[in-house]
């Protein structure tokens, strides 16, 4: 599989994971992908032993030593997954510009003060049907690539949909097309790349959809093409052993269909595959 995987976490590093470097690179190299970006977890919250948020300094140097840009070999690359909050924006895009890795994603895992994996009920408590969380949402992610411009994906922007109460969870653009075309705006304007994410596959297919149904959105992916974006990732979103390139066929098949652009980051300049 001539791609990229962008998005994957290891054990040590990210408090979720549970797949070594080691074996994350064999998985990867047993699949024939082109190569691995390692993105961990840097949710910040202010807190000085808070299990979610890396240490950018050490993680920095560690990245340094695994990484391997050489094209005849896997390409290892160095990220890092940003947890957008607005308490600690400042902070988040200072590490977004100061280090040098070779991708910043920016996500966001908090809603309503809360993350939904843990509290589902709560991170919709208050909205009233499924559309209506879907814009509000997308408007907080619309929010927080404006005000980290630098970071070079949106991470997931389906993320909330793996876990909240409706069964039919999965965002679509009819639910808030205004908030989507807002959002989809500011990350052209960015140069920021749309992540495709397999781990949302996933989670949707085990609340009843079909494999199908459970690819993102072909009208998202429409509109995002027709306001003149073109930038794609493809992400496992792997935390451990099995995951790695989870559902790319299907989401690279979706993606030519498109004629959209599925890349990669190194040194945080974008790159065609």
């Amino acid at each position: 599989m001539n791609y990229v995987d962008t998005h994957n976490h290891q054990a040590g590093w990210s408090v979720d994971a549970a797949i070594s470097f080691a074996d994350l690179i064999a998985e990867a190299r047993s699949l024939g992908l082109k190569g691995v970006t390692l993105s961990d977890h840097f949710d910040y919250d202010g807190s000085p032993d808070n299990a979610w948020c890396l240490d950018p300094d050490d993680y920095e140097r560690e990245m340094a030593k695994k990484r391997r840009t050489d094209e005849g070999d896997l390409l290892i690359l160095s990220g890092i997954e940003l947890g957008y909050t607005r308490a600690h924006e400042a902070h988040i895009a200072e590490v977004a510009s100061a280090y040098d890795f070779d991708h910043v994603i920016l996500s966001l895992h908090y809603f309503n003060g809360v993350d939904p994996f843990l509290e589902p009920a709560a991170a919709a408590a208050g909205y009233d049907n499924h559309a209506a969380f879907v814009a509000a949402v997308i408007d907080e992610i619309a929010y927080s690539a404006a005000r980290v411009p630098v970071a070079n994906t949106i991470g997931h922007y389906d993320f909330c949909s793996r876990y909240v109460r409706w069964q039919e969870s999965k965002f679509c653009y009819r639910d808030a097309p205004e908030s989507f075309d807002r959002l989809f705006r500011i990350m052209i304007a960015n140069g920021q790349s749309l992540e495709l994410n397999g781990g949302t596959v996933s989670r949707l297919q085990a609340k009843g959809y079909s494999l199908e149904d459970a690819l993102p959105d072909h009208e998202i992916l429409a509109r995002y093409k027709d306001l003149g974006g073109s930038l794609v990732t493809l992400a496992s979103d792997a935390h451990k052993p099995g995951r790695l390139g989870q559902h790319s066929d299907m989401l690279l098949r979706q993606v030519e269909k498109m004629a959209l652009k599925p890349c990669c980051f190194i040194n945080k300049q974008v790159q065609f595959l």
